[in-house]
Formats: structure tokens, C-alpha cells, sequence
């Protein structure tokens, strides 16, 4: 990856279940990310780190069970940041 110094693997959770639970189902998120990089040949440095439900895309007031669930779906999501070298 020419120009990429590292790279931040940020893993995101929605809203339901608890905090403890989606602080850590976010970091495994990342974690699985960075193992599949790892295990395709990347060799730059890899932070990963769960946010849980913190930054979420949507936020889908007022919606039955299963609708909820299905709107929330862009909150249950992996970021990559690639922090270029400088100059």
C-alpha cells in the first residue's frame, strides 16, 4: 500500500443490547477485520478498536421490532482510516 503509513480499524455497533455487549461485539468486529488483512498479506500497522454504539448513521425513532432492526443495520458497521505518509 504505497503512501500508507498505518491503518485504524474502527468497529461500530447500533443501539440495542447492552453497553459492555456492543463495546466488545465492536472491538471483535475490528479485530476480525484486522485478521482478515493480516491474513491477506498487509503488513503495515493495524490498530483496531471498538466504539460501540457511539457515531451511529441512523437513528430510526419510533419503530416496530423488526423495522428497528432493519434501519439500524448502517450502524452494525467496520470503518477503515488510512493514515498517509507525510509528504
Amino acid at each position: 500500500m504505497k503512501g500508507i503509513r498505518q491503518l485504524h480499524i474502527n468497529g461500530y455497533t447500533d443501539r440495542l443490547g447492552s453497553d459492555a455487549y456492543n463495546q466488545q461485539l465492536s472491538l471483535q468486529r475490528a479485530q476480525t477485520v484486522r485478521e482478515y488483512l493480516r491474513n491477506h498479506g498487509v503488513t503495515l500497522p493495524i490498530t483496531a478498536q471498538g466504539y460501540g454504539k457511539a457515531n451511529p448513521l441512523a437513528e430510526c425513532p419510533r419503530k416496530k421490532r423488526d423495522e428497528l432492526v432493519q434501519c439500524l443495520a448502517p450502524n452494525r458497521r467496520v470503518e477503515i482510516d488510512f493514515v498517509r505518509d507525510q509528504g
